[in-house]
């Protein structure tokens, strides 16, 4: 009986080193398995393999994500493998309603402005002139000499010339236009060879003062062609076709003292055609224009023919208010010969090169 006793003794005890075990075992398989649960966050970008890896598998991992994020349960989200954006480049000081114009530049964009538009331009011309006046009495012989006198005979070698238009704009590219044209010569001199004007006879080494006058008023209509529009959404290549009839209104008079005086006044109509091509960079305030306008001579009608290249450049602005500047070089040829016979009267003026200046307000 005493020997029985040590072994029930011992066993309690490996029962209980056993459960202990067991109890052991199952809170490490709990640990274990909440530790395989729990996802590892790594870095995409520990090495460039990894990466590549990463970026290739993509695809099929996002394919693979996508039916179970329909189901009760999503995944869990992994990391992005796009790569980064590189931020937008810092404002640079430009106001609003600027745009660029490469290279750097900016350049205003232009307001739409209203139904109607008005400008007003003032141009003056200073050259010199080549011409001819010749006055019979009603286109009878020996009452004139032919193609005499010249306008440096009689003193008369510079002019200046100012010129005035008035322009309304009824849509956003045509225009109709009043303009006028000053021209008043003066000068004196002495007569190299006898002369015969509207009758009178001007002995050689005759003094004389000459007046002559060649004012005219046109009435027309212009239409702008687009042909290229900037990044400020400015025309910067036009081309400006455009008509007028006008009134040339001549006056002549050579006065020679005690000898006489011959004069004559006429006023003749005619009509023009011709075009702009403007050039304006980048849209901006400076443009280039070439104009040239005339028409064929017809009889009983008044000639006059223009030419020009113009520099425009708008030095302020207020709002819709625009203010330019004009530079250039201009030429003109103005004409005139009747129906008289045998000798009509006949006029004949070349103008230029003359420098021209002018100012525009607009609105």
């Amino acid at each position: 009986m005493g020997s029985m006793k040590p072994g029930r003794t011992r066993a309690p005890r490996r029962a209980a080193v056993t459960f202990v075990a067991l109890i052991g075992s199952a809170l490490v398989g709990m640990s274990s398995s909440k530790a395989l649960a729990a996802p590892d966050i790594l870095s995409p970008f520990e090495s460039l393999e990894l990466q590549d890896a990463q970026d290739r598998a993509a695809p099929t991992t996002q394919a693979a994500i996508e039916p179970a994020t329909t189901g009760p349960s999503a995944a869990p989200l992994t990391p992005s493998t796009a790569p980064f954006l590189a931020s937008p480049p810092p404002h640079q000081n430009e106001e609003a309603g600027d745009a660029g114009a490469g290279n750097g530049e900016i350049v205003p964009i232009e307001q739409p402005r209203g139904p109607l538009r008005f400008s007003f331009t003032g141009i003056y011309m200073y050259g010199t002139i080549k011409g001819i006046a010749q006055h019979p009495v009603g286109g009878q012989q020996h009452t004139a000499n032919l193609n005499r006198p010249s306008y440096s005979a009689i003193g008369i070698e510079e002019t200046g010339i100012a010129d005035g238009e008035f322009a309304i704009g009824f849509t956003e590219h045509q225009e109709i236009f009043f303009g006028a044209q000053y021209n008043h010569m003066s000068g004196d001199g002495v007569l190299t060879k006898t002369l015969i004007s509207d009758g009178v006879h001007f002995p050689t080494r005759t003094q004389v003062h000459s007046n002559i006058r060649m004012d005219w008023y046109r009435l027309g209509y212009r239409y702008q062609f687009v042909l290229n529009t900037a990044p400020n959404n400015v025309p910067d290549l036009t081309i400006t076709p455009y008509i007028d009839a006008f009134y040339w209104d001549y006056g002549y008079n050579l006065n020679g003292g005690r000898v006489g005086s011959a004069g004559r006044s006429l006023t003749k109509f005619g009509m023009q055609i011709g075009g702009t091509l403007a050039w304006r960079p980048y849209g901006g305030p400076l443009s280039v224009e070439l104009t040239a306008a005339s028409f064929p001579q017809i009889a009983q009608l008044a000639n006059v023919s223009q030419e020009s290249i113009i520099l425009r450049y708008r030095f302020y602005r207020y709002r819709h208010y625009d203010f330019n500047v004009l530079l250039g070089v201009a030429w003109q040829q103005q004409s005139m010969e009747d129906a008289k016979f045998p000798i009509p009267n006949k006029v004949s003026a070349d103008f230029g090169p003359s420098l021209l200046t002018g100012l525009q307000f607009s609105f």
